[in-house]
């Protein structure tokens, strides 16, 4: 009886360890799982009498491979552009959703000069610097910088919020990200967990930049 069972049980337990793999998550058990499921492909392969076990076994390899390989897969999708932004600001985000936000505005190229917001008028748009440097100032004064990889505008999150200091362009040139508010709060009223993550990530920004206008402060 028991040899009879045996060729029926060892493939449904493969076929339940498959389904787990949907919803598990962890890089050491996908690596885990899909080496079992080379190991089976070769087992079935080698006997001829379990070739479900070398199905079922290479099921198993191609799902965790697959999970295994979706972050550079995100990666290649975003671009380095939208990589830095996921990196820096949206950890909490997949790919997908990053990718949609960003498809949502547009990048454009600004020269020395530009001028991206003036102190004390409503903010129209959250931008994201991806290259370049702009300078900081407070009635004419420079009081901070903005580098590559860092978000600006956030106040546009609020609706009627001002910009607290005028920002320019300080480097010969420069790249960025700009989505307009309106379309903004429109996107992230549809997409709650996208605007969680931006909030907390706007939120977290504005410290970073509070913390180094004090530093600056200090050792003035």
């Amino acid at each position: 009886m028991m040899a009879d069972v045996a060729p029926f049980t060892l493939p449904a337990a493969i076929a339940v360890i498959a389904a787990t793999s949907f919803v598990a998550r962890g890089r050491w058990l996908r690596l885990g799982l899909a080496i079992a499921g080379l190991l089976l492909v070769a087992e079935g392969l080698l006997n001829d009498h379990v070739p479900s076990v070398a199905l079922l076994g290479g099921l198993l390899s191609i799902i965790n491979i697959f999970a295994l390989a979706q972050p550079l897969l995100s990666r290649r999708k975003l671009g380095d552009e939208g990589a830095l932004l996921r990196t820096r600001h949206l950890p909490m985000l997949g790919g997908a959703d990053v990718r949609r936000l960003l498809d949502e505005g547009s990048f454009t190229n600004a020269r020395a000069g530009d001028v991206l917001m003036r102190e004390g008028e409503v903010s129209q748009s959250l931008q994201f610097l991806v290259s370049g440097i702009a300078a900081v100032t407070v009635a004419d004064a420079i009081v901070g910088r903005i580098d590559a990889g860092d978000l600006m505008g956030e106040a546009c999150l609020i609706p009627g919020g001002r910009a607290s200091a005028s920002v320019r362009i300080a480097s010969d040139s420069a790249r960025l990200w700009f989505i307009p508010g309106e379309r903004l709060h429109a996107f992230l009223g549809a997409n709650p967990r996208i605007a969680e993550a931006l909030s907390q990530a706007s939120l977290a920004a504005l410290q970073a930049k509070l913390d180094g206008a004090n530093r600056d402060r200090l050792s003035d």
